[in-house]
C-alpha cells in the first residue's frame, strides 16, 4: 500500500475521526487511541481532530507485517555452491 493508490484529489483530504475509522474499517475509539498515543500524525483545530488520508496510508505502511512467505523469500539460503535465494 502506498500513497500511489490513492487517487491525488483523495490524497491529503482532512478526515474528522468519524471518517478516519470509517476509511480504516475501525471503530472511531480506535482512531482516538492512535491519536492520544501519537501513533498517528493528526491535526487539531479546536477540539476537533482531524487527519490526512496520506497520514492514514503512511500509518499503515509503518506498520505493515509481512507475511511469513514473503519474509522466507529473503533469506538467504547456503548451499555448496554459495548463496541462493529462495
Amino acid at each position: 500500500m502506498g500513497n500511489k493508490n490513492i487517487k491525488p484529489e483523495v490524497r491529503n483530504e482532512l478526515l474528522d475521526v468519524s471518517q478516519a475509522a470509517q476509511y480504516l474499517n475501525v471503530n472511531k475509539m480506535t482512531i482516538r487511541r492512535l491519536v492520544n498515543g501519537r501513533e498517528i500524525t493528526f491535526y487539531r483545530v479546536k477540539s476537533k481532530i482531524l487527519i490526512k488520508t496520506s497520514d492514514i496510508e503512511q500509518y499503515l505502511e509503518n506498520n505493515k507485517v509481512e507475511g511469513f512467505y514473503s519474509a522466507i523469500k529473503k533469506i538467504n539460503i547456503k548451499n555448496n555452491k554459495g548463496m541462493i535465494n529462495i
